[in-house]
């Protein structure tokens, strides 16, 4: 498997978005609102990658798994985590963090965050496993309940 972070020579936007809303298809039933995944183009994705440090992770020729690191003041934020549902289970995602950890310490950062959906109760578990606690819980526009929730892991 081949780790890419932030390559200059990435293209496959259309397989990019193709990853990302099959992996999380599987949300639509469960969360509310609806993903912002469902606004975002091959273009949106393009414009995300030249804010953010994009990571590509191929088996051979094949996309499996994604993620974007947001370098911010006091931490890496890490969105559009994506592992293919076929890949699940052989330590991507765990090297995914790994490799957001590394970027962390290069960049001096104390914190990694992420967000995740209120409802996706088996994401708070696994993040959990890998060191983040819960630090808020947060309403999209136009809520009055929690939607969403900020999970942080501190860097030794």
């Amino acid at each position: 498997m081949k780790y890419i972070l932030d390559p200059a020579d990435f293209t496959d936007w259309q397989e990019l978005h193709k990853l990302l809303i099959e992996c999380f298809a599987y949300m639509d039933e469960l969360i509310n609102p609806p993903s912002s995944l469902h606004q975002m183009t091959t273009d949106n994705l393009r414009k995300k990658a030249k804010k953010e440090i994009l990571l590509v992770v191929y088996d051979d020729e094949t996309l499996i798994a994604c993620a974007f690191f947001d370098i911010q003041k006091e931490q890496i934020y890490i969105g559009k985590v994506a592992v293919a549902q076929d890949r699940r289970g052989q330590g991507i995602a765990n090297k995914i963090f790994k490799i957001a950890d590394n970027l962390a310490h290069e960049n001096n950062k104390g914190w990694l965050q992420l967000k995740t959906r209120i409802e996706l109760v088996d994401n708070h578990k696994a993040f959990e496993r890998i060191g983040f606690i819960t630090t808020a819980q947060n309403s999209h526009a136009g809520y009055t309940r929690p939607t969403y929730i900020t999970m942080r892991k501190k860097l030794i």
